[in-house]
């Protein structure tokens, strides 16, 4: 019996986002949690709105934009024809966005991006506004019978996860890159 590996990094220029979102629905399921490390853009950062936990790197970025069909696909279209496929589209991503519990305001952002541009997040900003995932939270504290922390107990926790992190990535076998 295999399992899903319980953190996972992600790295990518960007890609098809269907796939992206099956992907991410995939991690989802599986309580993943999804980590960007380097370029990290597109539908990459779809996968990372998917992550099911609060552990990331604070400094690394993920960058957003309105999703694009091929254009050479794109360019066949009549005009109504690519009227309507962008509004699909956009219904699409956003009904994901949702079910990853992502932020209107977050989803605005990114639909507000040209796709010739790039708008970076960092994880500490998406984190601090859209916060873990509240059906995964809610699940979680529920099947643990954990007990509501108080502020101080929860950046003592939060703290001390960080630390852990730290250490795990220190214990990592590195490749260089360069």
């Amino acid at each position: 019996k295999q399992r899903f590996p319980y953190d996972v990094t992600v790295e990518s220029p960007g890609g098809d986002v269907e796939e992206a979102m099956a992907i991410g629905r995939l991690f989802r399921k599986a309580l993943v949690n999804m980590n960007p490390s380097g370029r990290c853009n597109s539908s990459c950062a779809l996968i990372v709105f998917a992550s099911a936990g609060r552990f990331y790197v604070p400094r690394e970025k993920i960058g957003i934009h309105r999703p694009i069909y091929d254009p050479a696909y794109f360019a066949g279209l009549s005009f109504a024809e690519a009227q309507e496929k962008t509004r699909q589209l956009d219904r699409e991503v956003r009904a994901y966005l949702k079910e990853m519990d992502v932020p209107t305001d977050i989803a605005d952002k990114m639909m507000a991006v040209s796709s010739s541009s790039v708008v970076y997040l960092t994880m500490q900003n998406y984190h601090d506004q859209a916060g873990a995932p509240a059906a995964v939270s809610e699940w979680l504290k529920a099947r643990c019978r954990a007990v509501a922390l108080e502020p101080d107990e929860a950046k003592d926790s939060a703290k001390a996860m960080a630390y852990f992190n730290y250490q795990v990535m220190l214990s990592l076998p590195w490749e260089n890159t360069q």
